[in-house]
């Protein structure tokens, strides 16, 4: 792993501490600024209020005008003019320059960085081109005044040192660059300028709410020095985020997944398919193009899904917790079992419970297997925690559903050996009247009973085969003849 000892300050409210970070720990792994969920979090943005824990939040960022006033990290009384468009124009270009700042060469930088936090979490960052002369770290966000994140810069320490500062989200979320370091690190071009959209998403992680990190065997992007040997946000990284913000999914068009109303669709599942959700992310790197995560976020999460089939299938559906085990702040964590998930299946009206699954330990997989769902329509899953008022983690997971077909590839076939004949009459006799499950035994027609709808499809079939010919064997008619006769004379002799 490649440290330097460039440091990462932590928002002037804790500038006296700023880095005392050796041993920030927290019982969660990731370290919250306020100590607390709703401590952290944004609360009130240009947007509006923000929810509680686990609700998605709209933030707005933008550039402060050039000598604007901007606070200096080791003594927060002192102050210097920002000088942050005018270095960075000096260094990548200034494009066809103007007032539109998004035709910068830089722009693109930013852009990356809060779009990738976007990709990844409730979080949804937009551009807002207007700022004003406001003191840097001063003021709320305004629609078509200033963003919630107002991004300035100044000369801080020389090239090395310090890269960059951020508020935290409660004392309003700005974030200003060392434009020193645009001689140095900020600059440099190796793989699509890694170190200055790191730098980015780490202190924008400061503003979401978390703390400094500090893990002796895995690499987050929230420690205090910079690595670039990874880009962007980290497993650790994420649940935290995830913690205050929710996952992708809780900021779909219609609002919260947490009812059946309001489900994130995963599509058709068509027999002999799968769907899956919650792929990326077995470990404790995230790769660059990952972001497939889903996560219950705390004790009032829940999430729901919803798939429709078109013909009669056989249900599968697997609950995989997802997660890694390290150090932060010397402290070990597994975050397989940081939550006792479990997993329930409801009909089309996503009121009526038609399985679940929650008898296994927390980091174990739970299933609902071969279950028929013999009617077509919208069918819905839910994952939840557990039940209870304790505060919980955020626990990642996988879901994944397969079907196969119901009905049965060869009707008539009772007994499943290829061929329709008397061996399927003798089973539809024995079992005739009895209840069994859909499609199974002598029921297919699918109503869970076997009757004489089922001996008609016999009848009709009689002489088939797997393959798609007819059997050398006596016409239906015949047969149902020679069935009566045994009958009968059975009778006779009793």
């Amino acid at each position: 792993m490649h440290r330097t000892d460039r440091q990462f300050v932590r928002p002037l409210r804790l500038a006296a501490v700023a880095l005392a970070i050796a041993g920030s720990t927290s019982a969660y792994g990731f370290v919250p600024a306020g100590g607390t969920d709703d401590a952290s979090r944004w609360q009130l943005t240009a947007a509006g209020t923000t929810g509680q824990s686990g609700d998605p939040v709209r933030l707005t960022w933008s550039f402060v005008p050039d000598g604007t006033l901007v606070r200096r990290p080791e003594n927060t009384a002192n102050t210097a003019p920002s000088d942050f468009i005018a270095t960075f124009d000096a260094t990548f270009g200034a494009g066809p320059g103007g007032s539109d700042l998004t035709q910068r060469p830089w722009f693109t930088y930013f852009q990356q960085a809060f779009d990738r936090w976007s990709a990844l979490s409730g979080v949804t960052y937009t551009y807002e081109s207007h700022d004003s002369t406001l003191t840097h770290g001063a003021g709320v966000g305004l629609t078509n005044i200033r963003g919630d994140v107002r991004i300035g810069g100044i000369g801080m320490d020389g090239i090395g040192g310090t890269l960059a500062y951020n508020y935290f989200a409660t004392d309003g979320g700005d974030m200003a660059i060392d434009t020193d370091d645009l001689a140095g690190l900020l600059a440099d071009s190796s793989n699509n300028y890694r170190g200055l959209r790191n730098v980015i998403m780490h202190e924008a992680g400061h503003g979401l709410g978390l703390d400094h990190s500090s893990s002796g065997d895995a690499n987050f992007l929230l420690e205090a020095s910079i690595d670039t040997s990874f880009d962007g946000p980290q497993h650790d990284d994420l649940r935290g985020i995830h913690w205050l913000y929710g996952d992708v999914f809780e900021k779909a068009p219609a609002g919260r997944n947490e009812t059946a109303a309001l489900a994130t669709p995963l599509g058709a599942l068509q027999a002999g398919s799968m769907l899956a959700i919650g792929t990326s992310g077995s470990g404790s790197a995230i790769g660059p193009n990952e972001t497939d995560f889903v996560s219950i976020s705390n004790e009032s999460d829940l999430d729901f899904f919803s798939f429709t089939v078109n013909t009669p299938v056989s249900l599968d559906l697997s609950l995989t917790p997802r997660g890694a085990s390290y150090n932060q702040g010397g402290t070990p964590f597994n975050t397989l079992t940081t939550s006792d998930l479990s997993l329930a299946l409801f009909a089309s009206d996503g009121v009526t419970l038609l399985a679940d699954s929650a008898s296994n330990p927390a980091g174990v997989v739970e299933s609902i297997t071969d279950f028929a769902l013999t009617q077509p329509g919208t069918y819905y899953a839910r994952v939840r925690g557990p039940v209870t008022t304790a505060e919980q983690v955020v626990q990642f997971y996988r879901l994944d559903l397969a079907a196969t077909d119901l009905i049965p590839a060869l009707l008539g076939d009772f007994n499943a050996d290829g061929v329709v004949d008397a061996g399927d009459y003798t089973l539809w006799r024995d079992e005739s009247g009895s209840s069994v499950s859909p499609y199974s035994g002598a029921d297919h027609t699918g109503d869970g009973q076997v009757t004489a709808a089922d001996y008609s499809l016999w009848q009709a079939h009689y002489g088939e085969t797997l393959g798609g010919g007819a059997a050398s064997v006596p016409e239906p008619a015949a047969a149902w003849l020679l069935a009566t006769l045994a009958i009968g004379c059975g009778r006779l002799r009793r």
